[in-house]
């Protein structure tokens, strides 16, 4: 039966049935949808386009193209096929990418250890039964493995374009004319020479036949034919295509039928002949693939349509949607998705997916295929007829009438010229009245329906009619906005009086049960009616407040709740405190709600101006639906919303028809599986990027300061957007709700975390579990290390036990010098002390007189020197004469004291280059090597001048004291006891000492010291 649409303004045009339509998923597909009300043009047969007599329309409700523009690496693509863990991969000239129903990814940038020919020109990609995916180049075939990016160059050679893989997991190739196999399931994969005969030149690999045969394609002297070769026997039979001049595919069944596609039609080799003999439903079309369905059929790609076939060679089930076969395009491979989806690569169109079943939201438009023939997309009013016809009332395109079959569509306009036409073609609302007549609202009155024309009624005053209610009484009440509200009599077609205590009225609603009449308009009203009058004073109730308060529409529920549609959203009625209180979630923040419908189990459906939203009153759940979850009308308009009596929700809005069945978008569907597609790091050395291939864990250094996953559900088919749940185990045992497949952390103290991530098996809150989780290690840096911790402690120890020995060393010294100063006091002062005592001992023994006077001089002089030795003590402790000014000071005092009558000439750097100090030992050292090489001058030398200098460079300090008197030879010198104890200071201090001097030519004596 043909879909037939007829107008009461213009001629009859016939539509011819298509199969498709646009669809959208992710933000990156265009969606059109075939409303049920016409399911009947799904069944409407296209024989006279098919050569078969048994072809038929196949149902193709969905098409997705993908091109450049949706991420495809070039337009012409070679190969695709789903792999087991749900991605699509793609073949193309510009590579080898992966999909995951959000982006094409380059293989390359997955995994950064690959050959750069997997960026090139890209053969084909096949699945094996265990998973590895194999790919060829033009220079080598790969095997990827089934669950991780391990990546393997199988063989190198001549450019295996073609290869086939049979059912004991072997992968046949010819090269060069010798037939070759590889173990797919083999640890190390080679291959393996099984024939080599020159009659192979020129063939490809081309199906897998039973009992290890091979079918090969060949091509010599622009003779085409194909070859049986058992590789076990050596054996080659050769069977003539005479119809085609180029092989493309070739399949056997179970059957054992071979059939194989050209150039020019679909060919067949029946069990037991010798001929291949072509099918006639193809003969003279392009056949690149054969695909075997689900149960006894084969999926065939050609370029004029899409056909399933029985092993007869019937066409069961043909398509051939416009966006994929308008242009013509050449298909080159084909693939069933697991969801049952047909997946078309193509030499100039990409990528195309066509899924044969019904999506959740069906739309129906001027633009969706099959069209919607009606001059205006912009839908104001619905209505089903109690013969179960669908009216659809559009702005300024009058209205439309769907047959109740679904085989007709009719449409009925202002006509100037006619006096039965519609009022106007402006319609606002559809009544009907007890006797089944249909009434529609227009902007210039109320009409009814006496098809094919329309008794029309004008109101007084301004005929303006926005919304018609019908009251228990039969009688219609009319919103006429700023006129207020007018009574109509359908039976008598009479006007009643019009209530003008509402200033404006754009919304009416008559409760049967309690005889109350609602109007709603800036404000909102009740009032009783009876007998088509309305009684006054109005009842005035109060609403949320909205800048804009304007009521839209007015439903109760089948359990006697009454709800109001606002631009301040959904308002449900307190029954106790006589007032509407608004339902406050987010699916309704700052969006106007324009018409409430409820489905059979109590949830509501609300057109809004940003898609259409499900609302539970029982569980509190509200879900929004929008183009990302198909359906295409961004914005619905209040009268325009409908349940069928089968159940059926339609909305209308400014783009056409939405229908669904509420059970089929709320049902609980068999998840899909969720993978964790990409991980991306942002470190101190800028941000890392990586992708997850079956890996369990990933690592995080203490440099890395933020991170984000990205994960998908694998469908590819139409219906809601998909709704995740993630969290971070370790860190929060809280899920985290978002329609978005990404997510950033800034990265977690050191330790083990848990990625989870789930989908939503539907929309009632249910979540299908497990889902994925992937291992997070965070690595302390070094000082939070346990071996660290250990060396940490080792170094505390270590100081520790260092301070204590230096402390002791300290200690010592001071004992040292302590024993020392006694010893000084006590050989020095002790004995300076003990000589004064002998020598008054004496003096008072010899009595007076010169003997006296030089016991006395004698006792001058020791004291003397007790008080220079005492001097030099007390220097050498003093704690405020460690810098190297005051030894440089001490040491000039101490050179005119030594050295009485002799020219000295002192020599030392500026007070500050004498910066720093010298330890308590290393001073008191220094001054009594300096005091006894000035000694050894005076005794000995009979110097004439002497010449000091001390000099200070970096740490160390040099003191250097020369004369000019009558010298020694070091080498056959004896030395004394003062240079014996110079030298033993100076090794005490870990300084260098050095003599110079000739007999005759004067002495330098020169001391070097390390300061400490």
């Amino acid at each position: 039966m043909r879909f037939r649409h007829t107008s009461t303004q213009s001629p009859t045009p016939s539509l011819r049935p298509v199969r498709q339509d646009g669809c959208a998923r992710h933000a990156l597909r265009g969606r059109c949808a075939r409303a049920p009300f016409v399911a009947a043009l799904a069944a409407a047969g296209a024989a006279s386009l098919v050569a078969s007599p048994a072809a038929s329309q196949g149902r193709l409700l969905h098409v997705d193209r993908f091109t450049t523009e949706q991420g495809l690496a070039q337009n012409s693509v070679s190969a695709v096929v789903q792999d087991s863990a749900g991605y699509i991969w793609v073949a193309t000239p510009r590579g080898l990418q992966r999909f995951d129903g959000y982006a094409f990814v380059q293989y390359t940038s997955l995994d950064p250890r690959a050959p750069s020919e997997l960026a090139g020109h890209i053969y084909t990609v096949r699945v094996d039964s265990r998973g590895n995916r194999w790919i060829a180049t033009p220079q080598s075939l790969f095997r990827l493995s089934a669950h991780r990016f391990a990546l393997t160059r199988v063989h190198q050679g001549g450019g295996i374009s073609r290869f086939v893989i049979d059912a004991a997991g072997r992968l046949w190739f010819l090269e060069s004319g010798a037939l070759k196999w590889v173990e797919t399931n083999a640890e190390q994969p080679g291959a393996v020479t099984a024939l080599t005969d020159s009659a192979l030149t020129s063939c490809w690999a081309l199906a897998a036949a039973r009992r290890g045969a091979l079918w090969l394609g060949c091509q010599r002297d622009s003779v085409v034919f194909a070859m049986n070769v058992d590789p076990a026997t050596n054996r080659m039979s050769r069977f003539a295509l005479e119809s085609l001049t180029a092989v493309l595919t070739g399949f056997e069944d179970h059957e054992g039928r071979m059939w194989i596609g050209g150039d020019r039609g679909l060919m067949v080799l029946d069990p037991g002949r010798d001929r291949f003999r072509m099918v006639d439903a193809f003969r003279g079309v392009f056949v690149p693939a054969i695909e075997p369905d689900r149960g006894a059929s084969l999926l065939i790609p050609t370029d004029r349509w899409l056909a399933r076939v029985d092993l007869a060679g019937r066409i069961i089930d043909r398509w051939d949607p416009r966006e994929v076969f308008a242009d013509a395009p050449l298909p080159r491979d084909l693939d069933v998705d697991r969801e049952g989806a047909f997946w078309i690569a193509t030499t100039t169109a990409g990528l195309v997916r066509l899924d044969p079943t019904r999506p959740v939201f069906d739309h129906l438009s001027t633009t969706s295929s099959p069209p919607l023939p009606v001059p205006s997309n912009f839908v104001m009013a619905l209505y089903e007829t109690r013969d179960g016809s669908l009216w659809g009332g559009t702005l300024r395109a009058g209205v439309f009438r769907a047959s109740p079959d679904g085989s007709r569509l009719d449409g009925f306009r202002h006509d100037p010229r006619r006096t039965n036409s519609l009022a106007t073609d402006e319609v606002w609302d559809f009544e009907e009245d007890r006797a089944g007549n249909l009434w529609v609202g227009t902007a210039d009155g109320i009409c009814r329906a006496a098809l094919p024309d329309f008794i029309c009624y004008k109101p007084p005053g301004a005929a303006n009619i926005v919304d018609i209610a019908k009251d228990r009484d039969g009688i219609f009440w009319i919103a006429r906005g700023s006129v207020g509200v007018t009574s109509f009599d359908p039976a008598t077609a009479t006007f009643g009086p019009s209530a003008r205590q509402p200033r404006l009225a754009v919304s009416v609603y008559a409760d049967r049960d309690s005889g109350f009449l609602w109007i709603g308009g800036e404000q909102l009203f009740r009032g009783r009616v009876g007998n088509g009058r309305l009684a006054l004073p109005l009842d005035t109730f109060s609403i949320a407040p909205s800048p804009n308060p304007l009521i839209l529409d007015l439903h109760r529920t089948a359990e006697g709740v009454l709800w109001l549609a606002s631009e301040a959203g959904l308002q449900r009625w307190d029954v106790a405190n006589r007032r509407f209180v608004p339902v406050s979630i987010p699916e309704l923040s700052t969006t106007t709600v324009f018409s409430i419908e409820e489905d059979g189990q109590g949830r509501l459906w609300l057109g809004t101006a940003h898609g259409i939203v499900e609302y539970s009153p029982s569980t509190g759940i509200a879900r929004r639906y929008r183009r990302p979850d198909g359906v295409m009308s961004g914005e619905f308009n209040r009268r325009a919303a409908l349940r069928r009596r089968n159940g059926e929700m339609v909305f209308g809005g400014i783009d056409g028809l939405t229908i669904f069945r509420p059970e089929l978008v709320t049902r609980r569907r068999q998840p899909p599986p969720v993978v964790v597609t990409r991980w991306r790091k942002v470190t101190s050395r800028g941000p890392v990027d990586a992708s997850l291939d079956g890996v369990t864990d990933v690592q995080l250094g203490p440099g890395d300061r933020t991170f984000t996953l990205d994960f998908a559900a694998l469908t590819f088919a139409p219906g809601p957007a998909r709704r995740y749940r993630y969290r971070l185990r370790g860190l929060s045992e809280d899920w985290i709700e978002s329609a978005d497949h990404s997510v950033t952390y800034a990265t977690p103290p050191p330790g083990r975390y848990t990625f989870e991530v789930q989908t939503a098996a539907g929309t009632d809150g249910a979540w299908a579990e497990p889902g994925k989780s992937l291992g997070i290690g965070v690595v302390p840096p070094f000082w939070g290390t346990s071996w660290f911790r250990t060396l940490l402690v080792a170094a505390l120890m270590t100081l520790l036990w260092a301070l204590h020995r230096l402390r002791l060393r300290q200690a010592v010294a001071v004992e040292r010098l302590r024993l020392q100063i006694s010893r000084d006091l006590h050989d020095e002062i002790g004995a300076g002390l003990s000589s004064i005592a002998l020598i008054s001992d004496a003096v008072a023994a010899s009595g007076n007189g010169d003997g006296g006077r030089a016991q006395l001089a004698r006792i001058g002089q020791s004291a003397r020197g007790m008080v220079a030795d005492l001097r030099d003590i007390v220097w050498a402790i003093d704690p405020n004469a460690d810098r190297l000014e005051d030894i440089a000071s001490r040491m000039q005092d101490v050179s005119g004291d030594l050295l009485p009558g002799i020219p000295i000439a002192f020599r030392a750097p500026p007070p500050e280059q004498l910066s720093g100090t010298v330890g308590l030992a290393e001073r008191k050292e220094l001054l009594l090597i300096y005091k006894e090489l000035l000694h050894n001058v005076a005794r000995h030398a009979r110097a004439g001048s002497v010449r000091i200098e001390l000099n200070a460079r970096g740490g160390e300090i040099e003191l250097v004291v020369a004369d000019d008197g009558r010298g020694f030879d070091p080498a056959n010198a004896r030395p004394g006891r003062g240079l014996r104890s110079i030298r033993e200071r100076a090794e005490r201090l870990g300084a260098r000492f050095d003599v110079e001097s000739r007999p005759g030519g004067g002495t330098t004596a020169t001391l070097a010291l390390r300061r400490t």
